[in-house]
């Protein structure tokens, strides 16, 4: 269902999030402190006429079609580390200015909590958001089921890129992989994009055109 983006360059991006799953040690036993970023773009919403003439040259029939205004995200980049504390903020403080992250979603837990109030310490005049996300009861299989049909409807792209197939086979083996830090922060960013209204699915577009 990951849709392949083959061309060089990102397109122009509409809002850019990213989401972090902390995990601030390095012993070899313990978990990778993970980071997804994503951006938003669709095509242009806009009103194309079709004018018809007759012989004299006046116009016979005039017709307006509109492009597509279903948005889609893109994979723009990934990584997942061991990292001590003061290297996992600056890793994630260099990847948001690289990349011109809008909002950084950290999960909701005492070692995410420390990350983000670091951040905002250091970083809060950057122009950028940070944002606490409490997944609250669901379970990490039904975080990740509840944007399947975003997938399914081919919303989500990712480049032909080594660091993107190490999150699309981590998303695949998911429950079973040996590790699901990447998929947490998936589940993370698309949902709240899904929350916010910026991801519009095409049956709800076309409704809202209809509407209109």
């Amino acid at each position: 269902w990951w849709q392949l983006w083959e061309e060089r360059a990102y397109p122009p991006m509409d809002f850019i999030v990213a989401s972090l799953d902390t995990a601030y040690t390095i012993k070899t036993n313990n978990d990778y402190s993970a980071l997804t970023v994503w951006g938003v773009f669709s095509n242009d919403d806009r009103a194309v006429a079709s004018r018809f003439l007759d012989g004299e040259g006046r116009p016979m029939y005039i017709d307006r079609h509109y492009t597509s205004g279903v948005t889609k995200v893109m994979l723009m980049y990934s990584w997942q580390e061991r990292l001590e504390f003061h290297d996992l903020v600056e890793k994630v403080a260099k990847t948001r200015k690289s990349l011109k992250v809008d909002k950084l979603l950290v999960e909701n837990k005492a070692a995410g909590i420390s990350v983000a109030q670091e951040l905002r310490r250091l970083y809060g005049n950057e122009g950028f958001s940070v944002q606490l996300s409490d997944p609250k009861s669901m379970d990490k299989l039904a975080r990740l089921y509840s944007v399947q049909h975003l997938f399914a409807e081919g919303m989500v792209y990712a480049p032909d890129k080594e660091w993107a197939e190490q999150v699309i086979t981590q998303v695949g083996q998911f429950p079973k992989g040996k590790h699901d830090d990447l998929v947490d922060t998936v589940s993370m960013s698309i949902r709240h994009l899904r929350d916010v209204g910026l991801l519009t699915r095409g049956v709800e577009y076309s409704e809202s055109v209809e509407q209109s």
